[in-house]
């Protein structure tokens, strides 16, 4: 270990006391000839910093409270290796608390993609609202591993405030679209607008079925006919408008509305079965 690394290591030990040195203690050090930083974009570098670092990192999480998350984060601030700022941030995502968002706001906006997707998963694990809005700011990120990370992560956990960058987002990807299997981009931007949009939102997102594939479009209509709040006449309007489509990946998205009304109401039920059996007659 380099000395500055030592010191803050050690430190963090020191903080977490006797539970965290007895995990150390039990973490078996990586083989001598073992890249340590080996990832898609990323050089080596660190050498024998990186598996101990990695291991104060371990042992930090073992503790899953806030000072482990302070813990980390500290770490992470400091300057580490690439393979051990991955290793922090993948537990700052698993503690999930909010002690670890701004270590991670900062990784957001990290040079190397890799890192970047690290901190996306560790984002949506915290979701604290400064956490979503950088999610959403992550839309037009450079990378588009990153970019449709983001897109997932605020699948889940994003809300109405993040829909208008969303549809921004997703009409965009619609726009430069090449072949029938659409991208995961706009799939999962669809599905966060489905979720939380409103019905206005959800009524201008059924424009596009015509011109995105609707492989990239039946799992947010899905949400969307599951809704409580949105009005039956909405949901009829979405299985006909749908089921005019006529395809046979259309019939599988029709019969589980029909199939299952509790879930969908009765009148998005009843209309599904309809298209379903029109398209069944046509074939």
């Amino acid at each position: 270990m380099t000395h500055a690394s030592k010191i803050v290591a050690f430190s963090v030990l020191a903080s977490l006391g006797s539970n965290a040195s007895f995990a150390l203690a039990q973490t078996a050090p990586a083989a001598a000839n073992e890249d340590p930083d080996a990832a898609p974009d990323d050089a080596p570098s660190g050498g024998a910093d990186a598996d101990q670092l990695v291991q104060v990192i371990q042992a930090a999480a073992l503790t899953g409270n806030a000072d482990g998350a302070r813990a980390i984060s500290r770490l992470l601030v400091n300057g580490i290796p690439p393979r051990a700022a991955a290793a922090g941030l993948d537990a700052l995502g698993v503690l999930g608390r909010p002690e670890g968002a701004g270590a991670v706001l900062r990784f957001l906006e990290h040079r190397r993609a890799s890192l970047r997707r690290h901190a996306v998963a560790a984002a949506q694990a915290i979701h604290s609202p400064e956490l979503v809005a950088a999610l959403a700011s992550k839309l037009r990120d450079s990378d588009q591993r990153v970019r449709t990370e983001a897109a997932a992560a605020l699948a889940e956990v994003g809300g109405a405030r993040e829909v208008p960058i969303s549809f921004a987002a997703f009409e965009r990807d619609v726009d430069a679209m090449n072949g029938a299997a659409g991208s995961p981009f706009a799939h999962e931007l669809a599905k966060l607008i489905a979720r939380v949009g409103t019905a206005e939102h959800v009524t201008r997102l059924l424009t596009f079925l015509r011109r995105a594939p609707f492989a990239t479009m039946s799992d947010a209509l899905t949400i969307a006919v599951r809704r409580r709040d949105i009005p039956d006449a909405l949901k009829v309007r979405i299985v006909n408008d749908v089921g005019n489509l006529a395809t046979p990946g259309v019939r599988g998205f029709l019969t589980a509305i029909a199939d299952a009304p509790r879930d969908f109401g009765v009148p998005a039920s009843r209309a599904a079965r309809t298209a379903a059996d029109r398209i069944s007659a046509s074939e």
